[in-house]
């Protein structure tokens, strides 16, 4: 395996997803590693989102790095995030991680509740 880290297309908070009904398409990034005969793993980074995709957790959460967390994502809103941004990029990646690293950033019950939200 090989790994090359090319130009990020932006979590939702920095690019992809900023405010309710604003979508900002980068597709020149994920066309690189696809004009090369290369495939790519992409994530969503669900802990990377912006205001109005959280909504209050059910219970104060600690993560592995020891932050306690009090928002998750909204799942309605994670859902139909992950659905558009995996049917615009597909043209270029067909593999998808809601977060790397996820064993620092979540509790695991929270964190299943995302993953099954992703599928």
């Amino acid at each position: 395996m090989l790994h090359c880290k090319t130009r990020e297309v932006g979590s939702a908070t920095e690019m992809v997803h900023p405010k309710p009904e604003v979508w900002n398409w980068r597709d020149d990034g994920p066309r690189v590693p696809a004009k090369y005969g290369m495939d790519t793993i992409a994530c969503f980074w669900a802990q990377r989102l912006p205001k109005f995709m959280m909504k209050p957790a059910d219970r104060v959460y600690r993560s592995v790095r020891g932050n306690l967390k009090r928002e998750m994502p909204d799942l309605d809103q994670w859902r139909d995030y992950c659905g558009k941004v995996a049917a615009h990029y597909q043209p270029w990646i067909k593999h998808w991680l809601p977060d790397d690293e996820a064993e620092c950033s979540w509790d695991p019950a929270m964190f299943a509740q995302v993953v099954n939200a992703t599928i």
